[in-house]
């Protein structure tokens, strides 16, 4: 059985700043690279990323697995480039892409296309697409004659264009939809990660198979760490009161929201930090959190599980509808639940079990979140962990997938 996992975004803008790989290494060590001649002088391949990741669990439970993994590399390269990482043959592929306004983008990547097919007429394979809402996604398949090939897409953030017509009375949205409508009937499988977004499938494309599927995480990766073990390493007294925030220093996440929320609780209380950890300096609010003396712990790929141990509350305060309907639970509130920390998120409506809920956090309230944050950082302790880990395992979760696609190999035989 061969499986193809494909990324479709491309790599993150920061790369571009690193003329050489090295410099790049100190700082995210977590990546394989070849070194070129010609600008962009090397070529990334990130252990990071979602098709390396679990590649990686599927190969370690099933070595017969023959696995590849396929991203978009954007415009700065003109061929295609591979590497062996951790035994999985990785591609990067010249991609193009157009933003056109109100419209979103039209994103192409030809030898991508050619490949894929190639491979569709050689042999027998599953195509796992890391994505299921991206321009680039949308072209391959509908280009693709795919014959009995399964393909699976599996939600990682985003949503259908339709959505964008819904919420934001944008008709230009439904020419896109259209298109991704199109593209469903191709697809073997779903996997689901957001309960708005799932009950839209259901009701719309009532033959698409679809299922909840959880990214997950690696529990050896998660050992418990007692807070005040944690503060002791961080150099954070007892005495503090730590909210947190974890990942890029942007609009998307209302970072400026926790901001000026911490802005106000340090006028009434005194013994209040927040960390915001895992941006970069060129982030959009980056200058904003310095100047209201958050800590500013900038991204690396050094483990951050410190951090979570000994925060008192975990913030991501979405304020975007469409990324709190599509954005999934988040691997962030994933982690620090598993520190006990609880979580202040309204994407905390898609952890599965909604029973659970109150045992996680809160979900935004119509006060200040100012106030809301001075009211559950003062909450008891409590066991998170317990609850959420049976759902979050990584491996389970890979055994689950693996079941997936042996099931779709024996229905297309």
């Amino acid at each position: 059985m061969k499986i193809i996992n494909i990324l479709t975004h491309t790599p993150q803008e920061i790369i571009w700043s690193y003329a050489s790989s090295d410099e790049y290494i100190k700082r995210f060590p977590l990546t394989e690279y070849i070194n070129i001649d010609d600008y962009p002088y090397w070529i990334g391949f990130f252990k990071l990323d979602w098709h390396h990741r679990w590649g990686s669990y599927v190969k370690k439970l099933d070595p017969e697995i023959e696995l590849e993994c396929w991203r978009a590399y954007g415009n700065k390269i003109t061929k295609v480039y591979q590497k062996d990482v951790d035994g999985i043959k990785h591609k990067v592929f010249p991609s193009s892409e157009i933003k056109i306004k109100k419209y979103g983008s039209i994103s192409r990547s030809p030898l991508m296309l050619k490949a894929l097919q190639n491979e569709i007429d050689r042999k027998k394979i599953i195509l796992h697409f890391y994505g299921s809402h991206n321009p680039l996604i949308t072209w391959l398949i509908n280009k693709l004659d795919v014959k009995k090939t399964p393909i699976i897409l599996q939600n990682l953030g985003g949503w259908f264009s339709w959505f964008d017509w819904k919420y934001k009375s944008n008709p230009i949205k439904l020419i896109p939809y259209f298109s991704e409508r199109r593209m469903l009937n191709k697809v073997s499988l779903y996997l689901q990660a957001s309960k708005v977004e799932e009950k839209f499938l259901h009701n719309n494309f009532p033959e698409l198979k679809t299922t909840f599927f959880y990214n997950g995480i690696d529990l050896n990766d998660y050992p418990f760490i007692d807070k005040i073990i944690a503060r002791q390493r961080l150099g954070i007294t007892s005495d503090k009161k730590i909210i947190l925030y974890v990942g890029r220093y942007y609009r998307t996440k209302s970072v400026d929201l926790i901001i000026d929320a911490y802005k106000k609780i340090k006028k009434e209380k005194n013994n209040v930090e927040l960390y915001l950890v895992g941006g970069y300096k060129e982030d959009e609010f980056y200058t904003l959190g310095k100047e209201a003396g958050a800590k500013m712990i900038l991204r690396s790929d050094k483990s951050i599980n410190d951090y979570y141990a000994a925060a008192d509350v975990y913030v991501m305060p979405v304020s975007d509808p469409l990324v709190r309907d599509f954005g999934g639970f988040g691997i962030a509130p994933m982690e620090s639940l598993l520190y006990n920390t609880s979580v202040i998120s309204d994407n905390l409506i898609h952890f599965e079990p909604e029973n659970k809920l109150t045992e996680l956090g809160s979900l935004m309230s119509d006060d200040e979140l100012s106030q809301t944050l001075l009211k559950r950082i003062n909450v008891d302790a409590f066991e998170s962990r317990s609850i959420i880990e049976k759902y979050l395992d990584i491996k389970k979760n890979t055994v689950n997938l693996i079941e997936m696609y042996s099931k779709l190999m024996e229905q297309n035989d």
